[in-house]
């Protein structure tokens, strides 16, 4: 699984088209609107489910569009990257 700098992560999400990523969960190959958790959270805060994973999906690749949701990333071992690493992401 990459981990991404937060200025990598950062530099990928303003220079990749977002109609060329492929909206899933690694784990259960989900599309966003395909999970409860973000259906309902997207609908809470007025946005799309795709918005929500960019703007608040922890595990959100930039590159590709991929991420974990909630179970699978528990399922994954929580994941995470040392502070001084940068961000862990969904291959």
């Amino acid at each position: 699984m990459p981990i991404l700098s937060h200025q990598e992560k950062t530099r990928l999400e303003k220079i990749t088209p977002l109609y060329s990523l492929d909206f899933k969960c690694t784990g259960c190959n989900k599309k966003p609107n395909e999970i409860d958790e973000y259906i309902e959270a997207a609908e809470d805060l007025g946005m799309t489910e795709n918005e929500y994973v960019l703007q608040e999906e922890g595990t959100y690749n930039p590159s590709n569009g991929h991420f974990l949701c909630t179970n699978c990333y528990i399922n994954a071992g929580m994941p995470a990257a040392d502070v001084n690493q940068g961000t862990w992401v969904a291959d």
